[in-house]
């Protein structure tokens, strides 16, 4: 059955919150019938979904402002305007896909006053909100679309039981008012490893991390961590996928460890699986996280994964070696044990994992809990 599906994001950067909706889009795209509109509130930056359009029954738009606050603004006007730029009929959508507060709870609003006309808006909640430094302006903001927004979603998907435990006991009222569902986060298991060594460049031993150079990955604490074994492994290198504001702060920090030989800022690059694939081991050294869509890349490829215990769900992922967040002396220990082990039997336990994890799976788990 034909269905129109409308994804909306901040940006056309690829997060484990935008990977998740990119994933969400690709799986609809395999229904020729369906058409997805996707819109981002902020010009094009990245490219990260460009190619998309080569598909048919695909829309794209990026709203021409370089701010949020205004791509809010344009996207209510972009909405009642759907059938002049989409060209097609109708304002009403079978899905429309969030994950982002400011975009969960301004739909919710939008569907409320009905200028949003859709049978089910499926929102997903990417971090543990009160878990973080965000400050009091941008806490006052998630407060405002929490309480004037999220009444009217028809699903609120939480990625472990502690951020819907967390959530519920941030706001209280939230569970009494709509559905809220623990749905594991989905990865995308067609992606194909047998020619990455035939394009993959870095030959040198190294571990690997990837994700934004922000405070809350936690790469400083990685850094102190390998800076404790180095010494015992002289060949190995760390590097360290992802761009961000902190490039520079990291960038000192290495040079006053004196490990600029041995601590690549790599920067971003299109493809993390032939590093994931081709390092020693892979690490998530993150402070807070929704759950880190990463880790799931990372046992998709490496059979050795050590990750800090970030977000709930993690330490019941057999196979994954965790430490302690915010502690570098736990993290090397853990670096440094899992190199040295036996880890053969992680391909059987992490395969399991992600089997329970595809985009189809968890869809259909998104129907079923509409629908009860």
């Amino acid at each position: 059955m034909k269905k129109n599906i409308l994804i909306l994001l901040p940006n056309d950067s690829l997060g484990g919150a935008e990977q998740y909706l990119k994933n969400i889009a690709e799986y609809f795209l395999k229904d020729s019938n369906n058409t997805i509109y996707i819109i981002f509130l902020k010009e094009l930056n990245t490219g990260h979904w460009e190619h998309l359009k080569e598909n048919n029954n695909i829309k794209v738009k990026y709203l021409k402002s370089k701010s949020e606050k205004k791509g809010l603004i344009l996207l209510t006007k972009l909405i009642l305007l759907t059938k002049h730029i989409f060209n097609f009929r109708s304002r009403y959508f079978d899905y429309v896909f969030t994950s982002h507060v400011h975009l969960n709870g301004y739909c919710g609003i939008l569907k409320k006053i009905n200028i949003l006309k859709v049978k089910a808006l499926v929102s997903r909640e990417s971090t543990l909100i009160f878990n973080r430094n965000f400050g009091k302006t941008r806490i006052f903001m998630f407060n405002f679309f929490y309480n004037f927004g999220y009444s009217s979603i028809d699903l609120l998907i939480c990625q472990t039981e502690l951020m819907k435990e967390k959530l519920i006991k941030n706001l209280p009222w939230i569970d009494s008012k709509i559905k809220i569902k623990v749905i594991p986060n989905p990865i995308n298991l067609s992606i194909q490893t047998k020619n990455f060594k035939n394009h993959f460049k870095f030959q040198e031993e190294y571990i690997v991390s990837a994700g934004r150079l922000i405070d809350v990955k936690g790469f400083d604490i990685l850094i102190n961590s390998f800076s404790k074994i180095s010494n015992k492994y002289p060949k190995l290198k760390l590097v360290i996928l992802g761009e961000g504001e902190k490039r520079n702060v990291l960038k000192k920090q290495i040079g006053y460890l004196n490990l600029n030989n041995k601590i690549i800022l790599l920067g971003h690059v299109e493809n993390v699986y032939p590093f994931f694939k081709n390092a020693k081991l892979c690490i998530v050294s993150s402070l807070v996280e929704g759950f880190p869509n990463v880790l799931l890349q990372m046992m998709s490829q490496n059979i050795k994964v050590v990750s800090t215990l970030c977000a709930g769900g993690i330490k019941n992922l057999k196979g994954v070696i965790t430490a302690p967040i915010n502690n570098s002396s736990k993290l090397a220990d853990a670096i440094e044990d899992t190199l040295s082990m036996e880890s053969s039997k992680n391909r059987i336990y992490f395969d399991d994992e992600l089997k329970n994890r595809t985009v189809g799976s968890f869809m259909q788990k998104v129907v079923k809990y509409l629908n009860d």
